[in-house]
């Protein structure tokens, strides 16, 4: 008598358990890591800009200026930075045609929302954040809403920048 070759049912059915286990667990752990990830690109993105627009104001000797733009040459009076943003040379304290933009951030791809409490920041020729009073602050959400994925970005006046996970209800960063 010949022996068939090949998986019983029972060997069959506890290979599937096991698969499922693993993927049960598995799969909420990578979820976790791709939108920590993904937010803490997006929080980097501004943080970078931000520096940079510090270094440059300092190294020329000049204003330069971070705002938000929906179109990747000037500022608009909005305070959602997840349109995109651009940073610029502009003694006259904004962006427009007439100003070098120096970088430019495009639009979120996701639907993060990325709102803050200014919508232009200037940078002076020692670095300091002018026109912010007490400083500004921003606050990224994920398109739930979970508190987890909510980033704080807070910037002094004195161009002083951080990061932060939010400590209270979703919205705040208090």
């Amino acid at each position: 008598m010949k022996r068939a070759a090949g998986f019983t049912l029972v060997e069959l059915m506890m290979a599937l358990t096991v698969i499922s286990i693993l993927l049960a667990i598995g799969i909420p752990s990578f979820r976790y890591v791709t939108n920590a990830n993904r937010a803490a690109a997006e929080v980097n993105g501004l943080v970078g800009d931000l520096m940079y627009a510090r270094t440059e104001a300092v190294r020329q000797g000049t204003n330069v200026v971070v705002c938000v733009s929906a179109d990747g040459q000037s500022c608009t009076n909005a305070v959602t930075w997840q349109g995109g943003w651009v940073v610029c040379a502009a003694n006259a304290g904004t962006c427009d045609a007439t100003t070098t933009v120096l970088r430019r951030q495009q639009q979120f791809v996701g639907s993060d929302t990325f709102t803050g409490t200014v919508s232009i920041i200037t940078f002076n020729r020692v670095g300091f954040a002018s026109g912010l009073g007490g400083g500004a602050s921003f606050v990224l959400h994920d398109k739930t809403n979970n508190p987890v994925w909510t980033r704080c970005l807070s910037l002094s006046a004195i161009g002083a920048i951080s990061v932060t996970n939010h400590t209270a209800s979703p919205g705040t960063c208090t």
